[in-house]
């Protein structure tokens, strides 16, 4: 798909800095906040174009209910039945300087954008980037964890993917930045428009990496990426054709503009890395048997102990297999988190854990060691509470 400027009409209409596409399907749950945060911005130069791709459990009122009341804000329907297509849309139809991509299950900080465009308005920059945090629950049982955008030393530097191979080995996070759309129509960059919404966004974040002149990084948290919505295609264990064809697609792309030889080994590193993700994900071994003996445990008899991100993706798995019952008890080295709820699950000190699981669980329960980390020295924890080694299994050994 080329990406068109439509020229003469494109100067009849108002200009705005920056365009935030919005692709929407049935996401009637979590949209509200999302389109709140857009409409909370500090800038105020701003468009919000949200894509339908066919809703048809209250999302469109709510988004019809915003452009009625913010002028800012525009409604376009395409049913074509993909994400890369509703994105392709707004990106051509956006009348912003920069484009930016907001999924309509996540939120942003109120001055994301201003941020942002100041940057890439003082470099001239192709791409500009924030930090963001990656969270899941509601409410006071929300949990946020922070990452950042780039290596420490990257902040505040201009840099090509060219020149800084290693940018290939960042988490792609497209929704984090803004893309100045005349670089995106010079260099034909846009979404694969394969059916549904898995893993559409690989080859757009390393062609656009690849391609850019000028990428920046500023150390600002502005996007908040929500891991525990079970209809995310970041949830789903049935998408390894989609991942395969995306790979594919990207590799297609790279060799048509004659730098696949120059970029082959960060490709096939970024390749090898998400299928492995896959995986893991779809369950390796080691996942099945920490599964299975989860499955057979007694209702509410396991403990979990690693509440960082590889233990929040476990949770978000089991919950999927409708084995997040089975978990009694969260715990966690990192003090912050004692007292503290994740998916309605108490999150208690080690030392608490261990009594629980004797004076509550009765010795009979299991341990989950989430952490990929520190799972050697946790393990050595367990042993030295006199954990039975056969009730400890581990994710990722």
């Amino acid at each position: 798909m080329v990406i068109k400027n439509t020229g003469e009409t494109i100067l009849k209409q108002k200009k705005y800095s920056v365009s935030v596409i919005v692709p929407v399907l049935n996401t009637k749950e979590y949209i509200c906040e999302c389109l709140s945060s857009l409409s909370k911005q500090t800038m105020k130069n701003i468009e919000v174009v949200c894509v339908d791709g066919g809703s048809s459990d209250g999302t469109l009122e709510i988004i019809k209910d915003y452009v009625k009341r913010d002028n800012r804000f525009r409604l376009i329907t395409d049913t074509k039945g993909s994400y890369g297509a509703q994105v392709n849309r707004g990106v051509e139809l956006a009348k912003g300087k920069y484009v930016a991509i907001a999924e309509p299950d996540d939120y942003v900080s109120e001055r994301m954008y201003e941020a942002l465009y100041e940057e890439a308005t003082e470099t001239d920059a192709d791409i500009v980037k924030a930090d963001y945090c990656r969270f899941i629950g509601e409410g006071e049982e929300r949990f946020y964890f922070p990452k950042s955008a780039c290596k420490d030393n990257w902040y505040g530097k201009n840099l090509r993917g060219k020149d800084e191979k290693d940018l290939l080995e960042n988490t792609p996070a497209n929704w984090s930045g803004i893309y100045k759309k005349s670089f995106l129509i010079k260099e034909n960059i846009c979404h694969n428009t394969t059916k549904g919404a898995a893993y559409q966004d690989v080859g757009f974040w390393f062609l656009t990496t690849v391609l850019a002149s000028k990428i920046r990084f500023i150390p600002v948290t502005g996007y908040y990426y929500r891991i525990d919505n079970p209809n995310s295609s970041i949830n789903a264990t049935n998408k390894e054709n989609c991942l395969r064809d995306e790979f594919n697609w990207l590799e297609n792309q790279l060799e048509n503009r004659g730098v696949f030889e120059e970029f082959q080994d960060k490709y096939q590193r970024v390749r090898f890395i998400h299928t492995d993700w896959m995986r893991r994900k779809v369950g390796n071994l080691t996942l099945t048997k920490c599964f299975n003996a989860v499955k057979k445990s007694d209702k509410r008899s396991c403990v979990l102990f690693g509440c960082g991100a590889d233990g929040v993706e476990y949770l978000v798995m089991l919950k999927q297999r409708g084995l997040i019952d089975r978990v009694k008890y969260l715990t966690d080295n990192d003090s912050t988190l004692w007292g503290k709820k994740l998916l309605g699950i108490p999150v208690v000190t080690p030392n608490e854990a261990v009594k629980l699981y004797r004076d509550v669980l009765n010795g009979k329960g299991i341990y989950i060691i989430s952490s990929t980390r520190y799972k050697e020295q946790i393990k050595e924890q367990l042993r030295l509470c006199d954990i039975e080694e056969e009730k400890i299994f581990q994710i990722g050994e």
